[in-house]
Parts: structure tokens; sequence; C-alpha cells
């Protein structure tokens, strides 16, 4: 009560109401009279106690900003997962766009799907490239090897590589029957199809004269040179099967195994009609032949129509010819090479 028998004003009662402060998230609460105590809460002046009036959700605020930082963390982690996992499989799919990057491969992989497809592989041999050539002797019916009815059908040039087209890449099932274990994507158009069930390498690259598949040459050959040391077999194959894929193939025998240009195009010619790179990748096929055989086989006037084109007939006259085009790199400067057809023994 007010002295005088006043009524406070506060209430018709005479007493002053009690003043109800929420907690704050500080250490200190806020008293009515405006003095701070610690606990946080409010007191009735005189009576010395402090009166803590929780939150409406029972939480502390410092709780519900932990509980909040925890399940944005959590967001945030489970995001980058997410996205790291769908960055890889996209690689996966898609390959390096840096044509000379060299090959990346699974090891684990490798070894199952090789393991996998040793008897498939051995149930349909391919021709044993050796000594510069080809040896098909022991392979059976000479059909095996004819230009099949289907020319976009896929081609077993030798014992690891067989060439293909797009629908050949596709064909899970068709593939694994073949015993297929690698798959040289070179184009830039087509993505790798089935990454988990072979072991792929990607050159994107477009079928163009003066796009540069010369450089490119290298790491076709070390990722061939791998399928062969392995014991696999490897799928070749750009859009159509008739161009880039022929031309990495050609490029990997004569730096592998010092096969001659023109015994590796006669050979892939024979068994895949449809090969026929164009004239920017022919010259430079004809280039690396020199650069890695010391000569050339393609420059002789029996050389065939597909290396008589404008580009080439200005520098074949130039360059040092192979005298035997079968393997024993003999050559000679100047003069018409010998003349003969390719027999395969």
């Amino acid at each position: 009560m007010v002295s005088g028998g006043a009524v406070h004003p506060y209430n018709g009662l005479g007493e002053r109401p009690t003043v109800r402060v929420p907690r704050r998230s500080g250490e200190y609460g806020q008293y009515a009279s405006g003095e701070r105590t610690p606990g946080g809460g409010a007191r009735t002046p005189g009576s010395g106690k402090a009166i803590v009036v929780a939150p409406a959700d029972g939480l502390d605020s410092r709780q519900r900003a932990r509980k909040r930082f925890r399940k944005v963390r959590t967001m945030v982690v489970a995001s980058q997962a997410f996205s790291d996992a769908g960055r890889q499989r996209r690689e996966r799919r898609e390959g390096s766009r840096d044509i000379t990057a060299p090959p990346v491969v699974d090891d684990d992989l490798e070894l199952r799907v090789v393991e996998a497809a040793r008897r498939k592989a051995h149930a349909t041999r391919g021709p044993r490239v050796a000594n510069g050539g080809f040896v098909t002797s022991g392979l059976g019916a000479p059909r095996m090897f004819a230009a099949p009815d289907d020319i976009r059908k896929r081609t077993i040039v030798s014992q690891h590589i067989v060439l293909g087209c797009r629908e050949d890449a596709m064909d899970l099932k068709g593939l694994q029957e073949l015993g297929v274990t690698h798959v040289l994507n070179a184009c830039s158009q087509l993505p790798n199809y089935h990454p988990d069930h072979f072991v792929y390498h990607k050159i994107a690259i477009l079928d163009a004269p003066k796009a540069p598949i010369v450089t490119c040459a290298e790491v076709a050959a070390q990722f061939l040179q791998r399928v062969e040391r392995v014991g696999g077999r490897c799928l070749v194959h750009c859009i159509a099967g008739s161009s880039r894929s022929v031309t990495l193939t050609l490029m990997h025998l004569m730096i592998s195994h010092r096969v001659p240009l023109h015994v590796g195009f006669h050979h892939v010619n024979r068994m895949r009609p449809q090969a026929n790179p164009n004239e920017g990748f022919k010259l430079q096929l004809a280039l690396l032949e020199v650069k890695v055989l010391g000569g050339s086989s393609v420059a002789a006037k029996d050389a065939g129509t597909q290396w008589a084109f404008y580009e080439w007939n200005v520098r074949k006259a130039t360059v040092p010819q192979i005298k035997d085009r079968y393997g024993k790199g003999q050559h000679a400067r100047g003069g018409n090479a010998e003349s003969s057809s390719c027999v395969l023994s």
C-alpha cells in the first residue's frame, strides 16, 4: 500500500504488479527495477526472488541456434556428397576434354572385367600382330574376317582390337559376348555408355581434316599397349567406325608394332571396307609413318587411289620410301617401292 491510504496507480488493490521479463540469450537477465542479476530472469521489488520465464517452445535460444546449425551443416555435407558423386559419374561418362591426357585406369575394374572376358575373347580369336605384319594361321575358316553383310558390324582387326561404330558401343550384351574389356572412345559427340562394365578412355576429337589427331597417337598407343599387356580386348569406336577409330588404330600399329601404313591400311580395309579416314587424317598418318619408320610405304604409284590426294601428292616425292613394305623396315631414298599384293601368312 502507498502511504496516506492512497491506492497505488498500477491497480485497484493498492499493490504494484509483478513484472515478468522474458529470459534473454545473454548471461544476465533484467530486473523490473532496471538492475541486472545472474540467471536471466526478473524479480518483484522487495522480494529478492528472480522469476525465470521460459520461452514458449521450451528451448533456450542458444539451443535453437545449435539445432539450426547442425541441420544446415548436414544439408551442406549431403549436398556436397551428391554433387561430387554426380560429377564423378559425369566425368566417367563424358571423359576428359583434354585429348592428350594420359589414360587413367581403375586397376580393380580392369582385373575383374579381364578375368570375366578371357574365355569369350579366346572363343572369337583374331589375327596376331608380329614382325610388322599379321598372322592369321590357325584361326579356322577365312569367313571370320570376310566383309559382313551389315557393313556397320564390328570388326575384329587383331586379337586385342575391335573396330566399331556408335551402335556397337551401345550394345552392352554384344560387347560382353565378344569378350571386350576396354573401350577407346574416339569422338567428342558420344559419352562412355557403360563405365561400370568396361575400362574407358576417351579422346574427344572431331572428324575434321584439320583436327590434330596425330597429337593423340601416343596416348592411344599407350592405352592399347596396356590392353595387349593385360590380355584384354578393346573396342575402338567413333560414330561410323570409319575415320577416327581407324586412324588411331593404324597409328598404334605403326608406333607399337612397326607395321607399315600400307600393310595396316590394307589389312583393316580388307576386313572393314568402310574404313576410310578423311584426307587430313591420311596426311597425318603418312607423315607419322615417315617419322616413326623412317620412310613411307604409301608414297609409291602403286599405293592405291586412297593415297592419291593433293596434300600428299605434293609431299610424297620428297620423302624416303620403304623398299620392303611388309615389316622389315628397309627403305631407300628415291625410286619406286616394289609392287606386290599384301599377303598375310
